[in-house]
Parts: structure tokens; C-alpha cells; sequence
């Protein structure tokens, strides 16, 4: 596996995805600037996801290789959504597969990989493939799915109530910013994952949201 050190993915409770569609061309520095503004101890326990999306023009493996460079430097994660290939080759330190994404693509990964859930049948399929991770949406309402219904932090509860051994670290995705955080580790988060409000500067916020909820160490 091409991989860094573990300890920048288990350390990582904030996960800011850099999604191609909702930051566009200026996607690598929007993700350059929300990092800068952070402090080391804060940096290491955010993990950066590229999503460059099926409509993204040109080579996704361009920005792909600046966001790494970008993450390693400051000391955040960097995680690739679906390509193994193209996560392979800038040293991320994890693969994220969707729901629709062969688990064979994380063969060659370990331990080192996550996948997107939404209810209990997919939920389940993460744990016997050894996911070490799994956004579990969409918590709240997003403006990125907006047609698409919360499942509510009781059913949420109850869907992450389902996991089997080996257990994956459960991340609430959608609709999340830093008035949410506490409701999204009441319901049992262990992490946090967001689009929008990682990237228009509220990034500290939810780093510092998820300390204050969670009670752990800045």
C-alpha cells in the first residue's frame, strides 16, 4: 500500500471534501487558503478528500497532486474518492469508495479506506469489507443533494446502531457546520464531514465544533 504514516488518518476527525462541482476550477486554492488559516494542531486532525465528480474537465490527477503537496506540508490527510489509480500515485494516505464503487478498487489498500453509506444494507457491506470509515448521509438537509430527504439524527442512530465487527469509524455527512457538530456526536459521529462549510472559512470552527462536542484534546 502507498500510504503515509496511520497516524494522520486515525488522527483525522474533521473531513473537508474538495468537491469538484461545488468549488469549481478554484478548488485547489480554496483548499490552500482554509488550510493556511489553520494552525498545525489543528490541520492534523483534518483529512482533505478530493471528489472531482464526473463532470470535472481536464485531468483530475492535476489537482490531485497539488491538493497532496498542499495537505503534506501543512500535515492534513489527503484522501482520493474512487480512483485507486490516480490515489496510488500522489502518495494519498486513504481511498474513499462510493456506494456504487467495486470494493475490489481498495484491494491494495489494506486497511486504509472508507466508504459512503446510506442506510443499513450498505452500512453493513462497509463492515465485512473491512472499511475503516464510513460517511453515513445525509444527517441534515444539504444544499449539495436538495431534492434529497435527512434521514434525522434518530434514524441515523439507529442505521449506525447496525454495525457489525470489524467496525468502522462512523463520519455524519450533510448538512453539517459547526452549529451542528454537537447534534451529529450526540447522535453518535465520530467524525465530521462537510463540503461547503469546510471551504468559506468556517473550517477552524468545525474543528474546534467537534473538540468542544466530542471533549477531545485540541
Amino acid at each position: 500500500m502507498n500510504a503515509a504514516a496511520p497516524s494522520l488518518l486515525d488522527g483525522a476527525y474533521v473531513f473537508a471534501i474538495a468537491d469538484g462541482a461545488a468549488l469549481g476550477p478554484d478548488v485547489v486554492a480554496t483548499v490552500r487558503r482554509a488550510l493556511a488559516a489553520l494552525p498545525t494542531t489543528e490541520a492534523r486532525h483534518v483529512a482533505v478528500l478530493w471528489r472531482p465528480g464526473k463532470d470535472w474537465p481536464g485531468d483530475a490527477l492535476v489537482p490531485a497532486m497539488d491538493l497532496r503537496e498542499i495537505t503534506r506540508a501543512c500535515g492534513a490527510a489527503f484522501l482520493v474518492s474512487a480512483d485507486a489509480d490516480a490515489a496510488r500515485r500522489v502518495g494519498a494516505d486513504g481511498l474513499h469508495l462510493p456506494s456504487w464503487c467495486d470494493a475490489r478498487a481498495a484491494a491494495s489498500w489494506g486497511e486504509r479506506f472508507g466508504r459512503s453509506c446510506h442506510d443499513v444494507a450498505e452500512l453493513s457491506s462497509a463492515c465485512r469489507e473491512g472499511a475503516s470509515w464510513a460517511f453515513l448521509s445525509p444527517l441534515f438537509r444539504s444544499a449539495s443533494h436538495p431534492g434529497e430527504p435527512a434521514l434525522g439524527p434518530e434514524r441515523w442512530r439507529q442505521i449506525a446502531s447496525c454495525r457489525v465487527h470489524p467496525v468502522p469509524r462512523l463520519i455524519a455527512l450533510g448538512g453539517i457546520d459547526p452549529r451542528r457538530v454537537a447534534q451529529a456526536v450526540t447522535s453518535g459521529a465520530e467524525g465530521v464531514a462537510a463540503v461547503r462549510a469546510a471551504w468559506d472559512g468556517q473550517l477552524h470552527a468545525l474543528v474546534r465544533a467537534f473538540q468542544a462536542a466530542s471533549r477531545q484534546p485540541a
